[in-house]
């Protein structure tokens, strides 16, 4: 993971970390004005600004610059559970990066972000609530939602000068399972 990543220091991890925030930002004001609280996930850049100002990398500057605007798809009030699926799910991730970090010999690293709890508990909820009959439509539209999150992502990626290859393929990660 760390060869992946490129974590080799502190400031390549500052810029993952930016990274993260740049494309949670948007996507965490559309959901607080848009998706219903239950919808709206445990807002994650607060963590990440303390995390990047613990670094006191010269990435914080760049979190604090305007991010880019996440263009949901059209309105249909099932693709929050999408976007929200996208964003809770990716504590999965962060806690196999914690663990990472720590196996690197990296756990003087700050990782509110990472190991924030909160996120963890509303994916689960999340899940048992997607337990439910979903009509076709709704189904759709959490689907678009979801992918609408994850182009955002990698929009955001590869912008910063991340190598395709070193982005995971989305196409399978969405919540059709839904269905």
């Amino acid at each position: 993971m760390r060869e992946a990543s490129g974590w080799e220091d502190r400031e390549s991890y500052a810029r993952f970390l930016t990274l993260q925030y740049r494309a949670r930002s948007p996507i965490e004001a559309w959901l607080a004005a848009n998706a219903p609280k239950d919808m709206q996930p445990p807002p994650q850049c607060p963590a990440i600004v303390r995390d990047l100002a613990a670094l006191g990398s010269q990435s914080w500057a760049m979190s604090r610059s305007p991010c880019a605007n996440f263009l949901a798809p059209e309105q249909t009030g099932a693709q929050a559970t999408g976007i929200a699926w996208v964003l809770a799910g990716s504590a999965l991730g962060n806690r196999s990066i914690l663990k990472e970090l720590g196996r690197a010999g990296r756990s003087d690293w700050p990782t509110e972000f990472l190991a924030d709890a909160a996120m963890l508990g509303f994916w689960s909820d999340l899940k048992r609530r997607m337990q439910g009959v979903a009509s076709r439509r709704d189904i759709d539209s959490a689907t678009q939602g979801a992918l609408a999150a994850f182009d955002h992502f990698l929009a955001l990626a590869l912008a910063s000068g991340a190598r395709g290859s070193d982005l995971r393929d989305h196409t399978h990660a969405c919540p059709v399972s839904l269905q």
